[in-house]
């Protein structure tokens, strides 16, 4: 099975083909004006590397957020207009959970992944991957990194481009070990294609078409609420 990964909600898209579990190929490219040239452009050269067609991709997959809201539609649109062409499924993968998918284990009680919001805020979810996947938390939030630091009651492993900016802040905050990967090996394109194919194992693609993930800091707060009974 042949799978077509997108990513374009953070400062780096990025695209991977894979075959069942493995790589084929993947680009990656930090932001450079407008997305919808970059990954039409990332798309065509993975198909320079390898000997098949876009026509042989069984599923194609993208990153729906939270993150970019123009980076988002760009992603889901592009990865939508394939699957249609060619009468293929597409499914929509969380971007944080697709950059938990691809982060290194961790002995760490958490797992967060972080994207840079709005207003001081990040998109974060919290994660535990002490062995194996990921097993989520938390429900995607939009929230102020005091609130944040005041959820995890351990210690705790950062990745995306979150964390940097306020890791002064978290590691005063948190009181617990505190470890961080900003610019993880793995893309998250690749977590979008494997999160795909562990869904189509599972028989749980969906007929219905992707749509963005937002979320909103209201929501962040009743997660606090929830972690904290």
């Amino acid at each position: 099975m042949y799978t077509l990964g997108l990513d374009t909600s953070l400062a780096e898209a990025s695209a991977v083909l894979m075959k069942g579990r493995s790589v084929l190929c993947e680009r990656r490219k930090r932001r450079s004006g407008s997305f919808s040239q970059d990954i039409l452009g990332m798309v065509n050269g993975l198909f320079d590397d390898v000997s098949i067609d876009l026509a042989d991709v069984d599923i194609f997959a993208s990153a729906v957020g939270p993150g970019s809201f123009t980076g988002l539609r760009i992603g889901l649109g592009t990865a939508m207009g394939l699957a249609d062409s060619f009468g293929k499924p597409v499914v929509g993968v969380g971007t944080l959970d697709a950059m938990a998918r691809v982060c290194e284990d961790t002995r760490a009680a958490y797992l967060c992944p972080t994207i840079m919001a709005q207003r001081g805020q990040v998109y974060a979810a919290l994660y535990s991957k002490m062995a194996g996947e990921p097993e989520k938390l938390t429900d995607d939030m939009e929230i102020t990194v005091d609130s944040l630091a005041k959820m995890i009651d351990g210690d705790v492993f950062f990745t995306g481009d979150g964390f940097a900016p306020y890791a002064s802040l978290l590691r005063d905050k948190i009181g617990h070990r505190v470890e961080s990967a900003e610019s993880p090996e793995r893309s998250c394109a690749e977590g979008v294609a494997l999160l795909a194919c562990e869904m189509a194992d599972r028989g749980e693609l969906s007929a219905a078409p992707p749509a963005p993930r937002y979320v909103s800091r209201p929501q962040a707060e009743l997660n606090l609420m929830k972690l904290q009974t």
